[in-house]
């Protein structure tokens, strides 16, 4: 199963559990570390503002869509973008990768707000 935090998160959490102090961490892409943990506080509140308990068992869904809550891999991010270009509707794109289409709508608005910088 694929993580719920972003590697990021994982990757400074286990950092600081291993006592690295914060002023001993950087970052290896040329981001500053404030606006790293911007991007992981924001996240951290998202993922708080969106546990629900679920009416649902995930096992149950992937029976119609086989990668339902599955990481996403950068192949299928392309993939998925690739068949949006090309002009096809959301339910084909979430029918051709096993995702639901929420989940392909919410993808493709990370990967938006990604390549924008947010």
């Amino acid at each position: 199963m694929g993580n719920i935090l972003s590697e990021d998160c994982l990757s400074l959490a286990r950092l600081i559990a291993s006592g690295v102090s914060c002023d001993e961490i950087s970052t290896d892409d040329g981001r500053e570390l404030t606006e790293v943990l911007r991007e992981i506080a924001l996240e951290l509140l998202l993922l708080e503002a969106s546990h629900e308990e679920k009416s649902y068992v995930i096992s149950d869904v992937r029976k119609t869509h086989r990668n339902a809550y599955k990481a996403w891999t950068q192949h299928e991010e392309e993939r998925l973008m690739a068949l949006l270009i090309e002009g096809h509707s959301i339910a084909e794109i979430a029918e051709s990768l096993g995702r639901q289409p929420g989940g392909v709508i919410s993808r493709v608005r990370k990967i938006k707000d990604r390549e924008a910088g947010l």
